[in-house]
This record gives C-alpha cells, structure tokens and sequence, in this order.
C-alpha cells in the first residue's frame, strides 16, 4: 500500500488522492537529486498548493516529500498540508529551505534545513508534533526569524544546533507540551511550553546574541 511518484512535475485537476491503506505516498524527483520546490519554491519539481489540497481531501494517510537519503533542496512555499508530512533530504548535501509559512497536522524535516525570511511552522489545529533530525540554520546571519507552534499536546524537537552555523534573528516556540533542544543561537530566543506538563529539555548553550 505504499505508492511513490517520481517525476519533474505533477498536476491534478480534479478529485482527490485516494489511498489504499495506512502505507505513504512519496514525491520525489526524477532523480534523489532533483531539487523540489513546494507552492512557489524553487525546484526542478513543482508542488503546487492545488496538489496538496487534493491529497489531503483524500484518504492518503502520510505523505513523503522527497527521497529518504536524497542530495536534493528541497524549498518550501507557503503551504497548507492536510496528512502528516516528512520532508526528506538527508543525503550529503541536501536542506531543506522554509520559505513560507507551513501548517500541517504534524511535520518532520528529516535532513539539514534552513529558514529564509520570517516563518512560522504550525501544527497546532491538532496538537501536532513538529520534529527536526538535524541542523537548523538561517540563510542570511541574524536576519531570519522562525516560530514554532505545535499547541498544547504537540511536542518540538530539534536534533541539531539552530543557528550553529548561520545565525537566527530570532526563534520562538509559541506553543508545544514538550520541547527538545541541543542548542540555540539566536538574536532572540522565546520558548513557551504550554502543555500541563510540558518540560523543556536543553542538552546544550542557548546564546542570544
């Protein structure tokens, strides 16, 4: 029950993605290096906002947005998902770049990612987890902002440094239960647990510059 579409565009003009079971739906490139831009991202593989709707209007119960161990980018526009979803570039020299503002039910970013502009990732609707495996960068040192939202059920975790490389302007978590970090470097740094019996757990420095 697991269906994967490779491919350097995708289009759906009517209906809905129907699935067959609880297995993924996976888009990738042509290649595990074709890069993939999301509702106006950058990419050799657009995924218009049109595509998301009809996926989640359906009854596909997860969805993977390029290749497990991809050395694609992978950018993403303003984009509402309806299905949990895993972005995916954690080959060498895959990111994942947020550029726009993302809502989801939950979402992993399963690689090197990186924000550009000011962001929010939401998934708060459903208390929803928000998870990232690795590093966590900005894209211009001290000008980009991130905010996280996962509600009061929702847990943040973030395996990597943010901003170890490329300084933040600011990251906020605005709502979570539990939040896991390894360390922050940020010109502002704001986390608020909301949950009950939320506990923040910090395994390194947070240095706000």
């Amino acid at each position: 029950n697991t269906l994967t579409v490779r491919a350097n565009g995708l289009s759906i003009a009517n209906g809905s993605v129907i699935g067959t079971g609880a297995g993924p739906l996976s888009l990738i490139g042509a290649t595990d290096a074709t890069s993939i831009g999301l509702v106006g991202g950058s990419g050799t593989f657009n995924i218009s906002q049109t595509v998301l709707t009809a996926i989640g209007s359906g009854s596909v119960a997860t969805l993977n947005i390029g290749a497990s161990g991809g050395t694609e980018t992978i950018t993403i526009g303003a984009s509402t998902l309806a299905v949990p979803t895993n972005f995916r570039a954690n080959g060498t020299g895959g990111l994942i770049t947020i550029a726009g503002n993302v809502t989801a039910p939950t979402v992993t970013f399963t690689g090197a990612a990186s924000v550009s502009g000011t962001r929010t990732v939401d998934t708060s609707a459903g208390n929803g987890n928000i998870s990232f495996t690795s590093t966590l960068n900005g894209t211009t040192a001290s000008t980009d902002l991130l905010t996280l939202a996962a509600g009061t059920g929702g847990n943040i975790s973030v395996t990597g440094a943010v901003g170890g490389t490329t300084t933040l302007n600011a990251f906020q978590v605005n709502s979570a239960n539990n939040i896991t970090l390894v360390a922050v470097n940020a010109g502002l740094i704001s986390l608020t647990s909301t949950g009950a019996t939320g506990t923040l757990n910090l395994n390194g420095l947070l240095s706000a510059t």
